[in-house]
This record gives C-alpha cells, structure tokens and sequence, in this order.
C-alpha cells in the first residue's frame, strides 16, 4: 500500500469557548445511576460550532456537530430539563432535554436538538451577552416550601449582560420569554462575567469591577454586593471576576483576573480564604458536589485541586496542579455519579480533555482530537483528486503519481478554489470522479461541475456553477460507486435519492422512506433518530443509514427487467417525513426502482455505528454473489459485526468472529473510529485521529490476541512489547490508572548487569521492538497474497496497528484495490493521510509561567 503523508491542507482547528454537561450533578443524581444514558456534553467553538459528545461509560464518542456561520461564535452553553409527566399508565416520563447557547451577541438561541438548527431566539435591546447560567431542576434537596408557587415551574434562564444589566427568561410552555430585568446598567458599565446559582432561586453574579452581587430571581430583588477589594500594584485597578460556582454547602468560590481563588461565606459573604495559585487570570472553575473539591484553570494552562482539611476551622490547601492543555484554558464543566465522575476542560489548543475527578491524581486524562469526527475530505480516484472544505471555502488538490527518486520531490499542487456565498458553514461535501462537485449547507444543495484546463504547463480547474440541486440544505451527501446516484440526508432526517444521469431539468428527487418503529419515551428521543452514517453498496443497487439509536435501514435499487429474489413491501411511511418540507418535483421511490429491502437487520442494543463499509467486492462480479452485500459495521464501543443485507442476519465470518476474539489492541483504544477503507485479499482499514488499524477480514481470529510469556504473537505483525502493557482497572471515564510509579515517584531498585557485545555495547533484548521500525519492516507483509490452502490461512497474517500518524484529520484513497491469487494480479491502492499535529496550528502567543 502506497502512503502519501501530507501536511498540506491547513485545517483551521477552531478554539473551544465553553461546555455544558446536559444533567446536573447535585446529591439527588449522584447516587440515582439511571439517567447516565441521557448524558450529554455540549462544546462551543469560536467558529460557531457545537458538537455534542456522548460519554458511553468512558468511550467518548462525537454524535453531532451543529454548524455555525459567517460571523457566528458560541460564548455559552446551557442545558435545561422540561417538566416530567405521566403517560397513559402512570409512569413517569422525564422532560425533553433543550440546549441553549449565546455568542458575542444579544441574542439567547434554542436549538433543535433533532435537526442541529436554530429552534427559536430572544433578542435583547441592549448590549451583547457576556454569560448564561440555567436554574437548578427542582430537587427535593433544595427544601423549597409548599408556598412556593415556583417550585414547580419549569427552570429559568439568566442572561448576564456587558453593560451591567441582567435578564431573567422562561422556558415555559416549550418557549423562550422574557420574564423581567434583575439588574439595571451599572453607573460604570460593568460586564456581568460570570453567573451560578447558590440554592434554586438566589443567584451570583460575577462583574468587572471587583465586586460579585448576589439576587434573588423569584422576587426580582438585589441582595447584597460583595467587593474583592483594589488590583494589584501596578496592575489594573479593577479584578475581573472571571468564574464563580457554588459549593454543597453554600460557600461561593470565585476565581479572578489575580490568578487567586477565593471562599466567601454563605450565610454573611464574608471571605474565608484566598489562595494566590496562579501566575494569570483564572478563566473557569469546577466544584465537586460530592466531595467539595475545588478545581480551577486559566492563562497559565495549569489545572489545580483544592481540598478542605478536617476539623471546623480547617482551611483549604492547594493539593497538586497539571498541565493538561498548551494554551489558555477557557471552560471546564464537571459531572459526578458512580460510574461516570469527570471534568471536561478545553481552550485555545482546540483538544478536549476528559480529567478524572473522584480518582484524580490516580488515573491518566483522556486527550481528544480538536479535528471533527466526520472528516472534511473527499477524493476522485480517476482524476486523483483530494477536496477538503471549512467554514465556507473549499479547496482542491490534485496529486501526482509517484516518482522515481528522492521523495522531497513536491507531488500535490493546489487546483481549485471556491468560496461559497451566503452566511451558512458548509456541512458536507462530496466530489465524483472528477466532473462535478456537490456542496451542501444547511440552506441548500449547491453542485458545481469542473473543467480540467492546462494555463502556462500547470494543470487548473474551472468552477462552473449549475443550479441548486436542493433549497432545503442537508447534513449528509453520498454519491454510489457507478457515480449514477446522488443520495442526500436533510436536517429533518429525510432521505432523497437523485439521478445525476438526467438533465437537470428532468432531474426528480425520490424520497426513501424508513421504517416505522415503536416510540420510546426519552429525555433525547427526537434527537437519536439523527440519521449519523451513509454509505452505497460497490454495485451501486442498494443504500443503507444508520442513526444513533443504533437502528439500520437501507433500500434496493430494482430494475425493471430484473426480478426480486423476495417479494417486495410496500414502503411504510417515514417516521420522519416531513409533509410540509417536500420538493414539488419529488416522486416516489418505487416508480424509479428504489423500494425499501425487504430483509431488516436488527437493532443494535445500547450502541450504534460510527462507520459503514460493505465488504469490497469489483462492481462487475456475478450478480447473483451475495457478499458484495455484506455490510461491515463498526459500532461506538469498537464492535465489528458483518451483516448480510439480503438476509438481514450476521454473516459466517462474523458469527465465528465475536467482539471477544478481536485484537485486544484494537478493543482498548480509546479514540473512536473515524473512517474505513479497504485493501486487497479482505483487508480492511480503520482509523482513529492517531491510529491506523488493519482487519484481515478473509481469516478468522480465533484465538483472542494477547501477549504470551515472551510479549510476542505469532497473529501479530508488529510484536507488542511488554513495555506497552497497560492495566485497565475502575472505569470513570477518564483516562486508565496510573502506574504506582507515577503517582509515588521512582524507587532505587538494583538490576542486573545486561550482556554485552564484543564492542562493548548492551545487547537488546527480544522483548523490545521499537514500533515505527516493525511498522516498517513488515509493511510489506500486509500486502501478501490471499492463504490458498488452510496452514496458508493459519499463519496469514491477521491484523495491523501503527501510531505514527499524529492527528490524522483524514485518509482519502486515490486508487482502488484490486484482490488476486499472485504478486501480480493484487493492486494495492494508494492512500493519502491528511496529518494536522497540534504544533502546525496558528496559535496567538500563550502565557509564559515563570516554573517549569
């Protein structure tokens, strides 16, 4: 396999603004376990971004991103539970879960967690918003009185603003109104920085002018004003209050421009204690509501814990800081139960990090990617062309065959570009074989057509644009592999199918319809029927989608002269067809030949995919071989299963070829999947952000693959090392447990002299393998023929794991693979892998701490 790394696309990895945990964490929820399927964490970029990432005990998986646009940024986040209710037979049926954000505006948006836009706005008359806090759930630990005629009512929203004003809003009656102004415009303007809730109905609020205030929102009344005294000398005159949260016990913690933390009474407001443990701003906190640590963050990228001492006059000691981030630390959020107990921060380096939080000092962080999940590349394989696409620009490149000698040798060259007009961020975008490239957003469906021209020796494309294939936008575009068919998932969930074969005026849209299943009560019903995963069979006649709740649909393409191997169904109306949002030139799908398949896999029960592939087979073998529909699905918690779609049952292989059997390598990473793609001889290709994964699917696994007794085996291509060990013990969603090494320092222990060679130099061990150099030296092993007899297949070789790629934002391919019985007859395709390292990000220059 031909490997072409490149660090040309310079991907614009967007800054993380802030987080939002969907439940809270208050006393009542840290023992009650039952909503954790529920969790979610909603991330804000500064491009406009929200992404919404999914815990799944520890196994953090990106679902969704909601695309921003020209101009558009996210400042805040804020979750807010409706009201439960009881259905037909008295059972208890929590509220719907609504999100909520603001952005360098003074507007207060609500998203439609089902589409990914804009529900509903409330736009102030006064200056942008500068934060936004939620009020607590009703909770019976909060004791409100039976007089309290607001206990009950659905939780409210609080807008702080920059001239000092802050707005109280509802969300009653599945709606945002305004309820009354808490605060007018202070005489110096001071920003409203920061927000929190001490009990239900009083409330925080952090400003610019040294001081933090405290108010009671059912009564629309001010309470006291509480004053963190004068700046530094020879700093500014006035501390910003950057953070402010609440502890159990009603004690407010605020962190503030000095670097300094700072606990202040919860009854007089008067300050306990301030600990000077920062060298800059301190720019968020989080508080444990179980335990009552204190953790804060800022400028200087350090993230530090403070505990209280026994004994009732014990003060709070500063018990360790570390450095997870290389930048400025802007948000962190918290969330506590018995299985899931984390801290999730972010900044300017754009990467997430899942911190521990009950166990933390005892086990590792978990560092995610900053680049998306659902990756912005595409490829023509007859045209050799790589496409990528941000905000709204698009760019492509054209890559040259391999040359003979040195490989500095510059192979890509930069072809085209195309800005798209309108203020929606591209959402995807997908590229034929060179003639035609398809562009949706969230407003409409753009196609452009390329003409290849040749201007002083250098290659260059024309853009010709054509008219709008759709003016309802789309989330998901897929061409088939015969480039006939171009499919399209809207924002509502709606598939349309379009032949790109006819004339754009003749050209009709056919709506696909899905099953209809049973509904189920949830916190997130409507947004996990979010159709995540598209992908065509390689003989271009069958479709399949897959969403979040793990259920799979697909359709075949029936031509008229061909007759169905099972009797056709009538197509059952789609649970998510959308009667007002049709095109009037849409027809339905059995006119055409596309009718839904009559064999349906099953639901996978508490996962979902992350990545389809059918099983690579040559568009021209017979038409009457079935595993050109087996279907490859790799789930969210690193389950390969292989369905046949004619049947809707697991294949063989994947029968004999459990989750258990799996490369044990493969099973314990955590980054999740971010594409597929195949090679000759059955071997199949995962990928993660610093991962690169090989299946050899024409084999079965039968042993489970672990390390024996000399840290090698004999299935493996790349021996793994003792050294690479790692035990995985209480699972808290954050990282794996530290060594004891790592967390008491070094010991003195005596070794014994190794052998030496006759110059003089230690012999290695058999043991120690450096992974890049076994990665190289059987790179070539990967690539043998298909086993011809079953000794052949036994010793095959049966998977393959590098990570020497850091931060793959890509792999595209540039040719296809090609299976045979020799040297000869296999064509291995050529990949290029689209790297983006932290360290190639324009960053602004960071804080320079004074230790190291």
């Amino acid at each position: 396999m031909d490997v072409y790394r490149c660090r040309f696309v310079k991907y614009p990895t967007s800054a993380i603004t802030c987080l939002a945990f969907s439940q809270s964490t208050n006393k009542g929820f840290v023992s009650s376990p039952n909503k954790i399927h529920t969790v979610r964490l909603a991330l804000g970029r500064a491009n406009g971004d929200i992404e919404i990432w999914n815990p799944l005990g520890g196994d953090w998986v990106q679902e969704a991103i909601f695309k921003g646009g020209k101009g558009r940024t996210v400042e805040g986040l804020a979750w807010v539970e409706d009201l439960a209710e009881k259905d037909e037979q008295g059972r208890r049926i929590d509220g719907p879960m609504r999100l909520f954000s603001i952005g360098n505006s003074n507007a207060v948006t609500e998203w439609n967690l089902s589409t990914g836009l804009p529900l509903r706005s409330w736009i102030a008359n006064n200056s942008e918003i500068w934060c936004l806090a939620a009020q607590p759930p009703y909770n019976q630990a909060y004791k409100v009185t039976r007089n309290d005629e607001n206990s009950n009512w659905p939780q409210k929203l609080v807008a702080g603003f920059a001239d000092g004003s802050i707005s109280v809003l509802s969300t009653n009656d599945n709606d945002l109104q305004f309820v009354r102004v808490l605060s007018r415009p202070t005489k110096k303007q001071a920003r409203v920085l920061s927000l929190a809730f001490v009990t239900r109905n009083k409330l925080a609020a952090g400003y610019a002018d040294s001081s933090f205030r405290i108010y009671d929102i059912s009564a629309g009344t001010f309470i006291r004003s509480v004053s963190l005294g004068a700046g530094p000398v020879g700093g500014p005159k006035n501390i910003l209050v950057w953070a402010i949260k609440t502890l159990p016990k009603g004690e407010i913690v605020t962190g503030d421009s000095t670097g300094g933390v700072r606990i202040f009474d919860r009854t007089h407001y008067s300050q306990l204690q301030k600990i000077a443990s920062h060298d800059a701003d301190i720019l968020t906190l989080a508080v444990s509501q179980d335990t009552g640590a204190i953790f804060s963050a800022g400028m200087d990228r350090r993230t530090a814990k403070y505990v209280k001492g026994s004994g009732t006059t014990a003060k709070w000691i500063k018990t360790d800081h570390t450095t997870y981030h290389q930048h400025d630390v802007k948000a962190m959020s918290s969330f506590e139960s018995k299985s899931l107990n984390v801290i999730a921060s972010g900044g300017l380096d754009t990467n997430l990090v899942i911190a521990p939080m009950r166990e933390h000092g005892k086990q590792y962080q978990y560092t995610m990617s900053g680049l998306p999940h659902q990756v912005p590349f595409d490829s023509a394989s007859g045209q050799r062309l790589v496409v990528s696409w941000w905000e709204r620009e698009i760019n492509i490149w054209q890559i040259e065959k391999k040359r003979k000698g040195p490989n500095t040798v510059k192979r890509h060259h930069h072809v085209a570009k195309i800005v798209i007009k309108g203020e929606e961020n591209i959402t995807c975008a997908v590229l034929s074989q060179g003639k035609s490239l398809v562009v949706a957003t969230s407003a409409e469906v753009k196609i452009f057509k390329l003409e290849e021209v040749t201007q002083n020796g250098k290659t260059i494309f024309n853009i010709i644009t054509l008219p709008p294939i759709s003016k309802s936008g789309a989330k998901l575009a897929k061409y088939s592999h015969d480039q006939r068919w171009l499919a399209l998932v809207q924002h509502d969930n709606s598939i349309k199918i379009l032949d790109m074969l006819a004339e754009n005026s003749s050209r009709k849209h056919i709506n696909l319809h899905r099953t209809k299943r049973p509904e189920h009560a949830d916190q997130l019903s409507g947004y996990q029927k979010t159709i995540t995963q598209m992908t065509f069979s390689y003989t271009s006649k069958m479709l399949v989608v897959s969403d979040l709740r793990g259920h799979i649909d697909s359709w075949v393409f029936q031509e008229e002269t061909e007759t169905p191997d099972q009797p056709v169904q009538e197509p059952t109306k789609s649970e998510e067809q959308n009667d007002s949002d049709s095109d009037s030139d849409s027809e339905e799908s059995s006119k055409f030949g596309w009718i839904p398949n009559p064999s349906r896999c099953p639901p996978l029960q508490g996962d979902f995919p992350i990545a389809l592939t059918f099983r690579w087979a040559s568009a021209k073998t017979d038409v009457q071989d079935d595993s050109k529909y087996n279907l490859f699905v790799i789930t969210a918690r690193h389950k390969i299963q292989e369905f046949n779609m004619k049947t809707g049952g697991l294949t063989l292989w994947s029968k004999r070829n459990p989750h258990g059997v799996m490369p044990e390598t493969f099973k314990i990473t955590k980054e999740r999947t971010k594409g597929v793609f195949w090679g000759p001889n059955g071997w199949m290709w995962l990928y993660g952000a610093s991962w690169l994964f090989g299946l050899n699917t024409s084999v079965d696994h039968d042993i489970t693959i672990k390390d024996d007794s000399d840290g090698k085996s004999g299935n493996e291509l790349v021996p793994t090392t003792k050294s690479l060990k790692r035990k995985f013990f209480e699972n808290t969603g954050a990282g794996s447990t530290k060594y004891d090494d790592d967390i008491h320092g070094l010991v003195l222990q005596q070794v014994e002299e190794k052998p030496k060679s006759e110059n003089g130099e230690e012999e290695p061990e058999d043991e120690d393998v450096d992974m890049l150099d076994g990665f190289q030296q059987n790179h070539q092993e990967i690539t043998q023929a298909k086993p011809t007899n079953k000794n052949e297949t036994r010793n095959a070789p049966k998977w393959y794991m590098s990570r020497q790629y850091r931060d793959i934002a890509g792999i595209v391919p540039l040719t296809l693979p090609r299976s045979g019985s020799s040297e000869k007859d296999v064509h291995f395709p050529e990949v290029v892998i689209i790297e983006r390292p932290i360290w190639d990000l324009d960053l602004p220059d960071r804080f320079e701490t004074t230790y190291k």
